[in-house]
């Protein structure tokens, strides 16, 4: 085989598998969150007899809700279970979010637990602030699945649920009201698609260096 054909044979494997690795893992696209598992909410983001939150078309809204005109704060949260997550495979997490009309709430987490029996364990949690989601439409932001804040125990081989959350600690009182259209997972690469990937390079340097000279 000669270069150019090398060349060519490269640069179709590495966009195939370029293709193949950019694929995510989607938690929820909250087109039906009551379909993603086991969901619950709890705090202030149920209040009898409702769940504060709205499902629309595409997308969720946290935001009071009901006849008793439930006001949900940061001092809440919804939880889905019943998944099953090895973080190690992954390298970043990207939420997909709109920050609503009357917001005044500076942040939340994105939160991933073990379970030990019925009770939650170990959490490592990602938090994402709400000014990156203003604007009006939805915008993504991505953290580094390397960058969470892990309590002692964590094991994030074994996670079964993942939740959002108001933060408590910084916002304790005020009006959370955002919309949710994804939460999802990008893959850490393996090591044989990059370096095919890196060859795929070295034939084109080796090329350009050999038509040089």
């Amino acid at each position: 085989m000669n270069l150019s054909k090398l060349k060519i044979a490269v640069v179709v494997a590495g966009l195939a598998l370029t293709f193949r690795v950019s694929a995510q893992t989607v938690l929820s696209d909250f087109s039906d969150l009551q379909n993603d598992g086991t969901v619950t909410f709890l705090d202030t983001w149920y209040q009898s007899p409702d769940d504060q939150y709205t499902q629309n078309p595409g997308y969720i809204t946290i935001e009071p809700k009901g006849s008793n005109g439930g006001n949900p704060t940061s001092v809440g949260s919804f939880q889905v279970g019943g998944v099953s997550l090895d973080l190690t495979a992954y390298s970043s997490i990207q939420v997909s979010a709109r920050e609503g009309a009357g917001n005044f709430t500076g942040t939340f987490n994105v939160v991933f637990y073990n379970t030990s029996g019925i009770n939650l364990g170990p959490s490592s949690y990602y938090t994402f602030n709400a000014s990156d989601f203003s604007g009006g439409s939805f915008q993504s932001q991505s953290i580094s699945i390397g960058s969470g804040n892990s309590e002692n125990g964590f094991d994030p081989t074994a996670v079964t649920i993942w939740s959002i959350e108001g933060d408590y600690t910084t916002d304790p009182g005020p009006t959370f009201r955002f919309d949710f259209n994804n939460l999802q997972l990008t893959p850490v690469p393996e090591p044989t698609t990059l370096a095919l990937l890196g060859l795929g390079v070295g034939a084109f340097a080796f090329q350009r260096l050999r038509r040089r000279g």
